[in-house]
């Protein structure tokens, strides 16, 4: 068994076709009209479309917020004021930096569910040895292994 993705369930597909195109750079690998799958794997289905299918009254109230999709982004402060200049969308957790030095920035998409956006292990490790760490200080502070640092390094 593999796992093959994740489904989330919409009130507007347009509107949700718009927020993960316009904002998170996703493509649409086939569009059935009540059921959309992008190119990660990601699938979106009409609110009518699964009560249909799966016989359910409705969705547990709270649950949207219960769920994350999480994206990766070199380019977290440009992000950030991306969707903050916007006005569209709704602002979860500003940007934030976690323990390791990963920064983070979690908003809402159309329907509720979090989309968490979070700088990628490179680019951490990057700002860290640009910021003038050593080695060793930027794989302690990440937690990433050194090979993974003296990579990054190699890349600069």
């Amino acid at each position: 068994m593999k796992f093959s993705g994740q489904m989330i369930v919409v009130s507007d597909m347009e509107k949700s076709k718009q927020f993960y195109a316009e904002y998170l750079g996703e493509k649409i690998d086939l569009d059935l009209g009540d059921y959309v799958v992008f190119q990660n794997s990601f699938s979106m289905m009409t609110r009518p479309q699964w009560q249909n299918l799966t016989k359910e009254g409705g969705l547990p109230a709270g649950g949207a917020h219960e769920f994350e999709l999480y994206y990766d982004e070199d380019e977290i402060e440009a992000f950030a004021q991306k969707i903050r200049a916007s006005g569209n969308v709704q602002v979860f957790n500003s940007l934030e930096e976690a323990p390791w030095g990963q920064r983070t920035f979690r908003c809402l998409d159309p329907d509720g569910y979090v989309v968490e956006v979070g700088e990628t292990m490179q680019a951490v490790v990057c700002r860290f040895l640009l910021g003038g760490m050593t080695l060793e200080q930027a794989a302690e502070k990440t937690s990433m292994p050194l090979p993974f640092v003296r990579q990054v390094q190699k890349a600069l």
